[in-house]
């Protein structure tokens, strides 16, 4: 399963939920804005931008990566 944190306003966050829904990848969104605890891992794992990607709790990438996305 893929995890997509992103947060309010992100312009990448949302061509990357764009992409994902056009590869038809299921997908679960969580937004950090929104969630301190989550905030607070991501900070802890030193990911400092969004969208972050994880597969199956595996950080994967972050920021608009296209060509990423496509290896889903």
């Amino acid at each position: 399963m893929i995890t997509l944190y992103t947060k309010d306003n992100c312009v990448q966050c949302k061509a990357t939920e764009r992409l994902l829904k056009q590869l038809n990848i299921k997908y679960l969104e969580i937004n950090i804005e929104h969630n301190e605890k989550v905030r607070e891992r991501l900070k802890s794992m030193n990911i400092k931008q969004t969208p972050a990607l994880f597969r199956d709790g595996k950080f994967l990438f972050s920021g608009f990566q296209p060509s990423e996305v496509k290896k889903l």
